[in-house]
């Protein structure tokens, strides 16, 4: 799959509420830290700030939301990848400097 498009995020703000533009819809994403157990989790909310998905782990090279089929869901993926293929985990030390969210949008890649 080629990547087209990423989320630019400052890894130094987690935990982090923002709007993202997905196919042309504005949802509302929020990445938080487990420090407990160092991985990372994302919520997603509608353009109304209704919650769709609470604590979602991010889990490298594996789709986001993709257990959930309804209308109210993206229609690009998003996918948090190390591209050099280095990291293991989605952790708050490496998004945003070695991992990154990127969205397959259907666009030309430049990977």
């Amino acid at each position: 799959m080629a990547f087209n498009t990423l989320i630019e995020l400052n890894p130094g703000e987690i935990p982090v509420v923002f709007e993202v533009d997905l196919g042309g819809t504005v949802y509302l994403m929020g990445i938080n830290n487990n420090m407990e157990y160092d991985f990372l989790t994302v919520d997603l909310f509608d353009s109304d700030s209704e919650a769709l998905v609470l604590g979602e782990k991010m889990i490298i090279d594996r789709p986001l939301f993709e257990d959930y089929t309804d209308d109210r869901f993206p229609g690009p993926v998003i996918i948090p990848s190390d591209t050099s293929k280095n990291e293991t985990k989605v952790t708050a030390n490496n998004l945003g400097v070695t991992v990154f969210l990127y969205i397959d949008d259907g666009g030309d890649s430049d990977d």
